[in-house]
């Protein structure tokens, strides 16, 4: 049947307060005019109707590619943001929600980005709903500038240092999404530039925010000069370590893991680049940065040659393999100050060719083999530090301060080798269990995922954590709930997520174990196929029910698994 305008427009109305959503949806997949009376709508004086026509919208453009929702952002953008500004939190949210699938994938031009911009934060500014802040935060991580005009760039920079700390984490969050999608190198020195002083604001919200910034740096084009300011941003991470706040513990452990793998990949074939980075930061009396940028490299040469500029330095031994990240084993002297007021020069640091240590004299004598001055000796230095044998590693999970190297090294190895090389790590895999029940979280997490990586060639390492998951001890169980998030982030099982479910109402209602089995659900909340979200229906009321008790690092997370299995 052909409609007229208003026909059409009434047929849908209709259809919509009968609550036959998924008809006006099928209707808009044959008559593009069907999409274009639904925006008409959203001008209706009912506000059902509004919020119906949303929900259509939204699921209409979840089924739309980008170039087809580019053309509608220009008649349906400016009544979606009006609506979003409605006091009416129920119609704000699916407003949110329309206008994420809406610009999904879509790069903006420079003055819809403002006209957006500038509603989030008005939104933000007048609304205390935390689950509001949480959708506004999804709507922003979708959005694409490709050439954003210096007004945006000078906008952003302005509104990163407002004292409300939602506009502060949300222009972070659209700065990260420029410089993804521009690829424009001065924002992207701009975002890291902003990072360390945010790190060190009191409002939890504003530094976990800016710790899902950095964990994005991994996916932008790092130059070196970008490179060389993140040991700054790795130090003040490490000492988040010591917050009461687990959420933001847990979130500082993964962005370590990230800067350092960052570190080791660039540093790792570039040793005297290495060596001149850490002689800077030490002539600068950033001592600490230093030795984490040479602990995140690995190089047990860089590692022994600044062991000994620190004794020297320090004026006693210093040892650095082994040391625990966030916890120098020696207090750190004030950096020291010429008469004019400068920090000491570089040469400073460097010693006397009469006086070379081992570690630079093997440099001069590297250079020279490469020169063709062969040196036996050296060569089997290096082929031994180059090619770690799986006893040596065996011995060092047994020595506490060599254990996290071992670790970090075993990890690395799980992540890279292929199924034949990795059998040479299978003898490691009961050390890995042992240790898997540590209570220092860093320690069992890399132990816990290496075991997940190994699974390719031993099957009963599940079979083992599945038992875990039903022990009646405890670390035990947080061992195979650590396990099985990272588990869920590579793949998914329709018969351990049933295990997983039947043991989870338990876990979520032990203290210890409540943190842990939120990571899970949210691992397996992204992973888990449609037909199977019916799993989460006998936990859904158990995690409405703790939205009203926990606090708001907590509350974030079961928002973003109540999301993921909703959509």
């Amino acid at each position: 049947m052909i409609f007229g305008k208003s026909n059409l427009k009434d047929k849908i109305k209709e259809t919509l307060t009968s609550w036959r959503m998924l008809d006006v949806v099928d209707m808009a997949r044959k008559d593009e005019r069907v999409i274009y009376a639904l925006v008409e709508l959203l001008d209706d004086k009912d506000d059902n109707v509004k919020k119906r026509s949303l929900k259509a919208l939204e699921l209409i453009c979840k089924k739309m590619g980008p170039e087809e929702r580019e053309k509608l952002i220009k008649k349906s953008l400016g009544k979606i943001l009006d609506i979003a500004g409605t006091t009416d939190e129920s119609l704000k949210l699916q407003a949110l929600k329309t206008l994420k699938a809406l610009i999904m994938g879509v790069s903006l031009k420079n003055e819809d980005f403002i006209l957006l911009s500038q509603k989030m934060r008005d939104i933000i500014t007048s609304s205390n709903n935390e689950l509001t802040h949480s959708y506004i935060a999804e709507v922003l991580e979708n959005v694409i500038l490709e050439n954003p005009s210096k007004d945006v760039i000078s906008m952003l920079d302005i509104s990163t240092a407002s004292d409300d700390p939602y506009i502060t984490a949300a222009c972070m969050k659209i700065m990260y999404n420029l410089a993804r999608s521009s690829k424009n190198t001065d924002l992207i020195k701009k975002l890291i530039s902003k990072i360390p002083a945010l790190l060190e604001r009191e409002d939890s919200y504003i530094v976990e925010s800016v710790l899902e910034t950095i964990k994005g740096l991994a996916y932008l084009p790092l130059t070196k000069e970008d490179i060389e300011k993140l040991p700054v941003i790795l130090t003040k991470v490490k000492k988040l370590l010591k917050k009461e706040d687990w959420i933001i513990r847990k979130k500082a452990q993964e962005v370590i893991t990230l800067l350092e793998g960052i570190f080791s990949e660039y540093y790792r074939s570039r040793r005297e680049e290495a060596i001149e980075k850490i002689n800077e930061l030490l002539s600068r009396g950033m001592y600490m940065e230093a030795i984490d940028l040479a602990i995140s490299i690995g190089d047990k040469y860089t590692l022994e040659w600044l062991s000994e500029v620190l004794e020297r330095v320090l004026n006693k031994p210093s040892r650095i393999g082994g040391l625990v990240l966030s916890h120098p084993v020696y207090a750190l002297p004030k950096p020291k100050i010429s008469e004019k007021g400068k920090p000491p020069l570089l040469h400073e640091f460097k010693v006397p060719r009469h006086k070379t240590p081992k570690a630079l004299r093997m440099m001069e004598q590297w250079k020279g083999e490469q020169e063709g001055k062969g040196n036996p000796k050296l060569e089997e230095y290096f082929e031994r530090m180059g090619k770690l044998k799986v006893e040596s590693i065996l011995e060092m999970l047994d020595e506490e301060e060599k254990r996290m190297d071992a670790l970090r090294e075993i990890y690395k190895l799980s992540e890279e080798l292929d199924e034949v090389e990795m059998r040479k790590l299978s003898q490691l895999i009961p050390k890995l269990f042992n240790i898997a029940k540590s209570k220092n979280s860093w320690i069992r997490i890399k132990a816990v995922r290496a075991l997940a990586n190994l699974t390719k060639i031993d099957g009963s390492i599940v079979d083992v954590m599945r038992k875990w998951l039903h022990s009646k001890d405890e670390t035990s169980n947080i061992a195979a709930l650590n396990f099985f998030e990272y588990y869920f982030s590579k793949r998914w099982s329709d018969e351990i997520a049933l295990e997983v479910m039947e043991r989870m109402p338990h876990f979520l209602k032990n203290r210890k174990t409540m943190v842990h089995a939120f990571y899970l659900l949210e691992s397996m909340s992204r992973k888990i196929p449609k037909e199977r979200m019916h799993m989460f229906d006998p936990i859904i009321p158990i995690l409405k029910k703790q939205l009203e008790i926990l606090p708001k690092p907590a509350k974030e997370i079961i928002f973003r698994i109540l999301e993921n299995v909703s959509s």
